[in-house]
């Protein structure tokens, strides 16, 4: 039982850099540990099969015969697993009770560069029976950098009866670097939580709570048309800003990708959509503005998030140095924070729809200040 294995630290920066999460203990195999332009192979030493089993964890890469984990028996491979194009580790078995007694090894082969080009491996076990995975796999607060040690308030009223909470806008990996000043850091939006059941799990939604409507100023609204249409209206009517709450709903009819770009200028922009093909909603902030302070800023965070009727729903809060996503009502959020320059203030929808009409609705307002004036 256990990991054949020389494994890599898990927990700190190896794992945040890419988000790995459901593996065991404190260490896992990574290949992405200088990005997925990392390469190469992890072998173990020879052993004999003597369990009917060989169970493990798995992540990573769907690119078979480049990101897997092979079984090899007498120099042939007999079994080969890959990821899921998830940093999420899934149980895999493998049944090998026909080569019991027989020499084998095991690789871990990382010969991919392309996006989701790593793998991640974790606890090998061998058994007489198949791990069973869980029936729920974890979900995450937030799948964004910038949303730690969240703080519930206390004493809300009764009759008020919501429970909300509070992160901080930052990460420990570069929370020294982040190019502000005086200031280090921010505080999220204010979050309303609820339990709410989808497809039969109970899931954590978080939504903005509502006094932020008080915010709203010059309101924009479209419906049923095309990003075609709305991108000539947002340039024609001269609607951009840095600080703005939007709220866009679009009808996703297979795998196409499509979202908004906020904060954009001439070499700026950061992107907020969804892909069709791989059912996930993404924030990209690769080029955002500035992020050389560190090798790990510029990156693109993506959730898992299966449409219900192909309804997909982005209400985003965009401010200075933050975007905010919450994606169907609070299923999924992504926080990250961003440093555009002062010009990057546009925004521009995208899509490959072809000749349809994806743009059910589109609100956008503009966001007064917070602070108050002292008497």
């Amino acid at each position: 039982k256990g990991s054949a294995f020389g494994n890599r630290p898990a927990r700190g920066a190896l794992a945040q850099q890419n988000h790995v999460n459901g593996y065991k203990g404190q260490r896992l195999v990574n290949s992405f540990y200088n990005g997925d332009q990392s390469t190469g192979v992890a072998s173990s030493p020879e052993f004999t099969i003597k369990k009917d089993f060989i169970s493990f964890l798995i992540g990573g890469g769907n690119y078979p015969g480049k990101t897997c984990l092979n079984l090899q028996v007498n120099d042939s491979i007999i079994y080969s697993a890959t990821g899921n194009n998830s940093e999420f580790l899934e149980w895999k078995n493998w049944n090998v009770e026909n080569y019991e007694g027989q020499k084998a090894r095991l690789n871990i082969i990382d010969n991919c560069q392309d996006n989701w080009g790593h793998i991640n491996v974790d606890h090998i076990i061998f058994s007489d029976k198949p791990v069973q995975a869980a029936k729920y796999p974890p979900h995450w607060v937030d799948y964004g950098k910038d949303f730690y040690a969240a703080i519930s308030y206390a004493n809300i009223p009764e009759s008020d009866g919501r429970r909300i909470w509070i992160g901080w806008m930052n990460n420990w990996l570069y929370t020294q670097e982040i190019p502000t000043s005086p200031w280090r850091s921010a505080q999220s939006l204010p979050r309303k939580l609820s339990l709410q059941s989808i497809d039969g799990r109970l899931r954590l939604i978080q939504q903005p709570v509502g006094e932020l409507q008080k915010l709203r100023g010059k309101h924009y609204s479209f419906s049923n048309t095309s990003i075609k249409k709305v991108n000539n209206q947002l340039a024609n009517r001269n609607i951009k800003g840095q600080c703005l709450e939007i709220r866009l709903t679009a009808h996703m009819t297979g795998k196409e990708k499509a979202g908004i770009k906020v904060r954009k200028g001439a070499n700026q922009e950061t992107i907020i959509g969804y892909n069709g093909r791989k059912k996930e909603v993404f924030l990209n902030r690769k080029n955002s503005g500035q992020s050389d302070f560190h090798d790990n800023f510029a990156e693109k965070h993506s959730a898992p998030l299966p449409l219900s009727k192909n309804i997909l729903v982005l209400h985003i809060f965009v401010d200075r140095s933050s975007v905010e996503v919450f994606a169907n009502n609070g299923q999924i959020v992504i926080t990250d924070r961003i440093f555009p320059d002062f010009a990057s203030d546009q925004i521009e929808l995208f899509g490959d729809f072809g000749n349809g009409l994806p743009i059910q609705s589109l609100d956008i307002w503009k966001l007064k200040s917070i602070w108050q004036a002292k008497n």
